[in-house]
């Protein structure tokens, strides 16, 4: 009786932690769903992606040409794995809304938020394995609120599935190197895999599992065989996922960045996927608050260095980890270090953020592009060694007379991880996108008024999408000879591909919509221009065939 009592009392530990946790993630995400004004733009992308996985679209430069499930993931760039995920959670909400705009972007956005609640389990027990039952309560609640992880995870995006997926991974190895059995990588490997299927740099988990059972032999904490046996599982496991797909597309990734970057490692020169020219910069008051660093002088043939590489990836890491975790990680890291420098999880949960920072930089150097979003697993990582600080801090502050009279050190270090949820939860719970009001209210009313075959040359996709072309672009489409074009006045983004279309169609066409309505048109801050009576079919498929070509 009495071994069982403290078993008990571990487990309900557990259920309320992970349940105030559960409670506040389920309830910032959804109070995001009800005031999203648009999805991001990679959202709409990968609605589109998983309605041709479920849908082939017809090739309409070529009839006859009958595409198949094979050449959609074949042409795509992204990997199908959030697609597929996407296209699974809308199946009953599509039965009970019907298969629109908005049932699609409630799915994409449900996909997301389910795999944002999923993560707080294997990040949970990964801390509680490496650390303690606190630093995991603290690390998970940290990183479940931080803003950009708040906003990412309740949008239409990638993240939160390749965050799932990775984490699993990461507590699946820490378990994995507990056991003697090398079956027990099997798990992790499918795991590495999958998160592989969403971004292809899930195989930095792979390199970092095979690096440390390196270490742990050289250490002569197991035998030669033993960690080939390891390794040959966890390779079985990965490969048994990614091989599909990877014999699908004939090579490692179809991302523009990520192949370009393949071929650089081989000595070619790495060619950046999109141009920003520093004198096009966007300039409309309405834009985003920039969520990702970008190189501005390609178009003056310069190229990004190590310096402003080291730059861009310093000050989108800041951002991401709200500035105060880097400081308690780094206080972290020095006091566990002497403790913790031989557990293989703890070494794989670092190498995997060493890893990841390094990819990233290496990207940022020879593209000129880093976002926000894509150092959330490297402030996941953060965020385990700053709550294991907490307590270290809290003894200090308490150790300190006039502090030490208010509270223990355990009572400091939670009032730390409160205060800092307190601030934090705010920032998270901005609308999503709110900025963007005119392209979806420009999308509603052209769902009024579009005939078929009407092209919408949308260069943001926005208002395209909420009109109803929801499968694929209507530029695509056949069309009678009808066009309607899209602009934000003093909003000019050359690297957006149909950016010259829909200036052709407001130099030849009429303003038919302005926004917003109940102001003068020299007020507007999007316009909306109609053009007919002229073959705009033709333009568009030899438009569509030069583009097919590059």
């Amino acid at each position: 009786m009495n071994e069982v009592a403290p078993s008990r009392r571990d487990w309900l530990a557990d259920v309320w932690r992970i349940g105030f946790i559960l409670a506040l993630t389920l309830a910032t995400r959804f109070w995001l769903v009800q005031h999203t004004e648009v999805l991001s733009r990679d959202s709409i992308m990968f609605i589109r992606f998983a309605l041709q996985l479920e849908q082939p679209p017809e090739d309409h430069l070529d009839p006859s040409h009958h595409i198949t499930r094979l050449d959609v993931v074949r042409s795509t760039y992204q990997p199908p794995g959030y697609p597929l995920a996407i296209l699974a959670i809308s199946q009953p909400i599509r039965a009970v809304m019907g298969t629109s705009s908005d049932s699609l972007a409630l799915s994409a956005q449900l996909t997301s938020i389910l795999a944002s609640l999923l993560l707080i389990f294997p990040m949970y027990f990964l801390g509680k394995m490496i650390f303690d039952r606190q630093a995991a309560f603290i690390g998970t609640l940290l990183f479940q609120v931080l803003p950009v992880c708040v906003q990412v995870t309740s949008d239409g995006l990638s993240d939160s599935l390749f965050l799932l997926a990775s984490a699993t991974s990461l507590w699946l190895s820490a378990v994995a190197f507990r056991r003697t059995s090398p079956l027990w990588f099997l798990p992790a490997g499918i795991t590495i895999g999958m998160a592989y299927l969403v971004r292809p740099e899930g195989l930095i988990l792979a390199v970092a599992a095979g690096l440390i059972m390196l270490v742990s032999r050289l250490r002569g904490q197991c035998t030669w065989g033993s960690s080939f046996k390891r390794l040959a599982v966890l390779t079985f496991g990965v490969l048994l996922v990614m091989s599909p797909y990877v014999a699908i597309i004939g090579k490692l990734t179809n991302k523009p960045t990520g192949d370009g970057f393949l071929r650089w490692l081989k000595g070619d020169e790495l060619k950046p996927s999109w141009i920003k020219i520093s004198d096009q910069r966007p300039t409309h008051e309405g834009a985003d608050v920039p969520l990702a660093a970008w190189f501005n002088e390609f178009g003056q043939g310069q190229r990004p260095g190590a310096a402003w590489a080291s730059k861009a990836m310093m000050t989108e890491f800041l951002k991401t980890s709200t500035y105060v975790i880097p400081f308690f990680a780094a206080i972290g890291l020095m006091a566990f270090w002497p403790r913790l420098n031989r557990d293989p999880a703890f070494l794989m949960m670092l190498g995997v953020g060493a890893g990841h920072t390094a990819l990233l930089w290496f990207v940022a150097y020879g593209a000129g592009y880093v976002a926000e979003r894509h150092l959330l697993l490297v402030t996941l990582v953060s965020c385990y060694l700053a709550a294991a600080a907490l307590p270290k801090i809290g003894e200090k502050i308490a150790a300190w007379k006039p502090a030490g009279r208010l509270g223990s050190p355990a009572f400091w270090s939670a009032a730390l991880a409160f205060a800092f949820v307190a601030v934090a939860v705010p920032y998270g719970l901005k609308p999503l996108h709110a900025n963007r009001v005119s392209n979806h209210a420009a999308g509603r009313w052209l769902a009024e008024r579009l005939q078929p075959g009407d092209y919408v040359i949308d260069p943001f996709a926005w208002s395209e999408y909420y009109a109803g072309c929801i499968r694929e672009g209507s530029y695509a489409l056949p069309a009678v000879p009808r066009a309607y074009g899209i602009l934000t006045p003093g909003e000019n983004h050359p690297r957006l591909h149909q950016m010259p279309i829909a200036k052709l169609v407001a130099e030849h066409g009429e303003v038919v919509y302005h926004w917003p309505e109940d102001k003068p048109r020299d007020q507007a801050k999007l316009l909306i221009y109609r053009w007919e009576g002229y073959n705009f079919n033709e333009y568009i498929l030899a438009w569509t065939e030069r583009a097919a070509k590059k």
